[in-house]
This record gives structure tokens, sequence and C-alpha cells, in this order.
């Protein structure tokens, strides 16, 4: 979990080293700051985020959206005039874990594409138009 923090501070604050970053985590060990910033590098690198890095963004944006009484908060990590996008540093791919969490996302800022970026993997898991309609009966139902 604390790699996963610091590298989204890592992301958020445009760090460019392991050594910046470590100021951030003095007890952290390096091996961990190291892994945190290179995750945060293969968001700033990588062709499959290419099309999501811009300085027309929005970083930890918070939200609330409120469905049928019960209010919702987050921290939508990147948000753009069309899509979010949260960063993942889960070892493994499983986007419907995150699926009500990028629906409530797009919901509350009104962006009609949410997305995951696994970046330890190199992956991004996209929500269409289609999959946040499907996202939110499921979620309306569980409310």
């Amino acid at each position: 979990m604390a790699i996963g923090t610091l590298t989204h501070k890592a992301l958020e604050l445009g760090i460019d080293s392991a050594e910046s970053l470590a100021k951030h985590a003095p007890d952290l060990p390096k091996e961990h700051v190291q892994t945190a910033f290179n995750l945060a590098q293969s968001f700033q690198t990588d062709s499959a985020y290419q099309q999501y890095r811009s300085d027309e963004v929005v970083w930890e944006q918070s939200v609330s959206l409120t469905v049928d009484g019960l209010t919702l908060n987050g921290k939508v990590d990147l948000v753009s005039d069309d899509f979010v996008l949260d960063f993942k540093t889960d070892q493994t791919i499983h986007p419907e874990h995150h699926q009500f969490q990028l629906w409530a996302y797009s919901k509350a800022t009104g962006k009609s594409s949410a997305h995951l970026a696994y970046l330890r993997r190199n992956h991004l898991h996209s929500f269409e138009t289609n999959d946040l309609a499907q996202i939110e009966k499921q979620a309306e139902s569980l409310i």
C-alpha cells in the first residue's frame, strides 16, 4: 500500500528521481521507493498511456456523488476534458474490482469514459459509455 501511495505522490508532483521521491517517505526502504518511482515512470514513458499524458489535466480531483440518498466521496487521480483515469499498482489486472469506483468517478465528473492504468503491467483498461451504463444499472441495484 505504501508503494501505491508513493507512486501516486510521484505522479501528482511530477517527481523526476527516486532520490527526490525518497524525501516523501523517509522510513520506506530504498527498494520500495525505487519501485514506486519506476511505476510512476511507466506512466510517463510507456506508449500504452501516451494519449493520457497532457498538461490539460487535473490531478487528484475530489468528487462527491449522491445516489438515492447515499453519498459517495473520492479522489480521482487524473481528470481530462473527456475522461477520468485511476492509477493501480496491483500485481494483477482485475478491472471488475474497480468498476464501481470508476463509474462513480465518471458520473461525478460527467465524463464519458473511465480508465484504469495498471502500472505494473503497462496495461490500460477502459470503460466506455456503454460499459458505464451497464455498471450504473448494477450500482443502482446495489444502492
